[in-house]
């Protein structure tokens, strides 16, 4: 997580690719948008 935090609110696109388990399923993979933004009390 810390490879995306920064001290300005930021918002980052991932793309995660997983490996199949069964051989049915051929690819999977997650995208998903980060935001990020510190809080300080």
């Amino acid at each position: 997580m810390k490879q995306y935090a920064s001290p300005m609110p930021t918002q980052t696109d991932v793309k995660l690719k997983f490996k199949p388990l069964s051989k049915k399923v051929v690819s999977a993979t997650l995208q998903f948008s980060l935001s990020c933004i510190f809080l300080r009390e």
